[in-house]
């Protein structure tokens, strides 16, 4: 009997508990978005890989070429770049780098210690509540696009339309989208692109959640993108006029699209797209 026993036991271990350790494995990016590294000398936190700002991954928020770009190594610390109490970096050549740069001035040097909190809605907290967490999780303005992954879908999806710097907050989302562009079919084509973020990435979510799924955003970006080409053709094949030239718009003006949502040669195929739009000229 006990050697059955110990048999059954040793098969739901094997059966169940490793099923629920990969389940946690693939939770790791939504915990890490709760994960905040506090600066204060910098010698226990790598600049590149730890959580320590509020853009989320360094090395996807500044792109591939940040490292070469700002002379900082992969493998380097946080005091690899601070001498006394100052930043040491090269001059930023992007907004991008504008921003996070005028986000380490906000940051008081001093020789204490790094550590690690834990942030509930940018709020430090005490102890570990899964309630809080879940809540958080669950909440409108985080998924539609406070969260640092949605909020990127977001603004990589509506790139194909040539726009940027949209807001994040939902109420100020639905503020801008009926003044977004002077132009109607451009203005139009982005409200599909809207519904298709908040459906792809609620139904991202559940499947996370209930089934330990993830997808990477460049896949997320793409199925935004698919929707809204989708909804335009339906609209033309309804004997639509402003479908047929929905379908113009997105197929053609945004054709650069899919080459920018995986991110191949990135700053060629935003000026790209810019230029589309006229918002850029590449003369």
């Amino acid at each position: 009997m006990d050697a059955l026993f110990s048999s059954w036991v040793a098969w739901v271990r094997k059966r169940y508990l490793s099923w629920l350790f990969c389940r946690l494995l693939k939770l790791r990016p939504t915990a890490r978005s709760f994960l905040r590294i506090e600066v204060h000398g910098g010698g226990e936190t790598f600049f590149w890989h730890d959580p320590w700002t509020p853009f989320g991954d360094l090395l996807e928020y500044l792109g591939p070429s940040g490292p070469a770009n700002l002379g900082i190594p992969m493998d380097s610390l946080i005091s690899d770049i601070i001498i006394g109490s100052s930043w040491v970096l090269r001059p930023a050549r992007t907004d991008r780098q504008v921003h996070f740069q005028a986000y380490l001035l906000t940051i008081p040097l001093t020789q204490e210690a790094d550590y690690a909190v834990w942030k509930v809605d940018d709020k430090v907290c005490s102890n570990f509540s899964a309630k809080s967490i879940w809540r958080s999780l669950e909440t409108r303005n985080h998924l539609y696009f406070y969260c640092s992954y949605s909020s990127r879908v977001w603004n990589r999806a509506i790139l194909s339309l040539g726009f940027i710097n949209a807001p994040v907050h939902w109420d100020l989302v639905l503020d801008w989208l009926p003044r977004a562009s002077n132009d109607r079919v451009r203005s139009l084509a982005l409200l599909p692109l809207w519904n298709g973020c908040i459906y792809t990435i609620w139904r991202e979510r559940n499947a996370r959640f209930h089934l330990g799924l993830i997808k990477s955003e460049d896949v997320l970006v793409r199925d935004v993108i698919k929707l809204t080409k989708v909804k335009s053709t339906a609209m033309k094949n309804g004997g639509s006029n402003l479908g047929a030239r929905l379908v113009g718009y997105v197929w053609f003006r945004g054709r650069d699209a899919y080459r920018v949502a995986t991110g191949s040669n990135l700053v060629d195929q935003v000026k790209i797209l810019l230029s589309n739009f006229g918002i850029l000229d590449l003369e």
